[in-house]
């Protein structure tokens, strides 16, 4: 083996096999690299995605959220001197994780056996996925292939709790993190102490129409019942008020199935960010939205019409 920028260097190392194995021999190492490039690399091209995972593959199963700063920490403590691009310790980690865990797209063949577990041990759990046709760059329906667009489950107790709550529900949604982004969708009710109830999950790609009319439907169909009626509280977002103007999905405020009203705390917050953070308005906002007497709602209306001007 020589160095490849061997005009200016002049090291050389023989090794032969050793039997029929993959080790060898070294034989003769001559002085030591006479190029600079040797002092001055800080990455090596043979320390691969694959090495990194081989050195961090114990620490990954201690701590599968093992930062990237204590991965190049673990791989400079084992190869000195050498300092592993950015990039190359990212796959170094998803590989080691994907060894240990399993791939993300492994993920989606124990959706079905992970739901049925927990249907199992959480008697008169429900599930349900969505999946919905393929096509391909020409806009053709790819027969016999279903893509996975969601889904949506709720817990045995809490639907035999359904009867027994108050008739409010809260509806939101928060992102998810990892490689296939996606928002959770969420249903919470109310009990007469006020202590919330989760009754359903769903996981979906992303808030619209759509997606909220899927978790909606769910809900109503297999969760709450089609006749029960509910006061819905939500934010402001396109996707809910879409699915409160249909009836197919059995949430209609025109049938008289639900009526939809905001959530105070999102209210709020719009306001704050609209009079540029007053706090005055912020919590006087949030004071006179305690009150239950329509005469207690005017005042607030009056106190406010005194401080903005149209």
């Amino acid at each position: 083996m020589i160095c490849k920028n061997g005009l200016r260097c002049e090291f050389r190392l023989y090794a032969t096999p050793a039997g029929s194995g993959e080790a060898w021999i070294i034989k003769k190492c001559e002085p030591p690299h006479t190029c600079k490039s040797a002092s001055t690399r800080t990455d090596h091209s043979n320390l691969t995605a694959s090495l990194i995972a081989d050195a961090i593959e114990a620490d990954i199963k201690l701590d599968p959220s093992m930062s990237i700063k204590a991965v190049a920490m673990a791989v400079r403590h084992k190869y000195i001197h050498v300092i592993p691009k950015y990039n190359r310790l990212w796959r170094g980690r998803e590989l080691a994780i994907c060894r240990i865990f399993g791939s993300w797209k492994d993920s989606y063949n124990y959706l079905t056996p992970l739901l049925q577990a927990m249907a199992s041990t959480n008697p008169g759990t429900v599930f349900q996925r969505w999946h919905g046709p393929i096509y391909d760059k020409n806009g053709v329906l790819i027969e016999g292939v279903q893509q996975f667009k969601g889904i949506a489950w709720a817990f045995g107790p809490c639907i035999q709790a359904v009867p027994f709550i108050r008739p409010v529900i809260s509806i939101d949604a928060c992102f998810m993190s990892g490689r296939y982004e996606g928002r959770l969708l969420i249903a919470c009710a109310y009990d007469a102490e006020n202590q919330l109830l989760p009754l359903a999950f769903a996981i979906v790609r992303k808030e619209d129409g759509e997606n909220w009319g899927f978790f909606m439907q769910f809900l109503r169909r297999r969760v709450v019942g089609p006749t029960k009626f509910f006061s819905v509280i939500s934010d402001q977002h396109k996707g809910i008020k879409y699915v409160f103007d249909r009836e197919e999905y059995g949430w209609s405020t025109h049938t008289g199935e639900c009526v939809h009203r905001l959530c105070m705390q999102h209210v709020a917050e719009n306001l704050s960010k609209a009079t540029g953070h007053d706090t005055w308005v912020l919590e006087t906002f949030r004071r006179n939205c305690k009150k239950k007497k329509p005469r207690r709602v005017e005042e607030m209306s009056r106190e406010f019409a005194k401080v903005c001007v149209c």
